[in-house]
């Protein structure tokens, strides 16, 4: 387990005390922690593990991947949401549930 894995599942494991186990995979490791932006915050912000940037026309849809796994016990789900104000600004409310299992994570 690399360093960044490391540092996601003591934080995950000391804020949810829950065995959440975390995988960065090898194109994602020069990304930043997912990690809150700001006091306050009410979630982690996530970042696309992508090489260039990428267009989405409208009414079309992408998986994006963020290059981490997320491993969740039975009984957990994982959300993502897109902030409030990309949401507002850009008219996207789509949610994503992820329950048991370990797979890669996408946008």
């Amino acid at each position: 387990m690399n360093i960044v894995s490391t540092v996601l599942n003591k934080l995950f494991n000391k804020l949810f005390s829950v065995d959440v186990k975390i995988k960065v995979l090898p194109h994602a490791r020069t990304l930043p922690i997912p990690r809150y932006m700001s006091d306050g915050a009410a979630g982690f912000d996530l970042y696309a593990a992508i090489a260039d940037q990428i267009t989405i026309p409208p009414f079309e849809t992408r998986l994006i991947p963020t290059g981490i796994m997320i491993e969740l016990p039975r009984g957990y789900e994982l959300q993502i949401r897109p902030r409030s104000g990309l949401a507002l600004n850009n008219e996207l409310s789509e949610t994503i549930r992820s329950d048991k299992g370990f797979g890669s994570t996408g946008i």
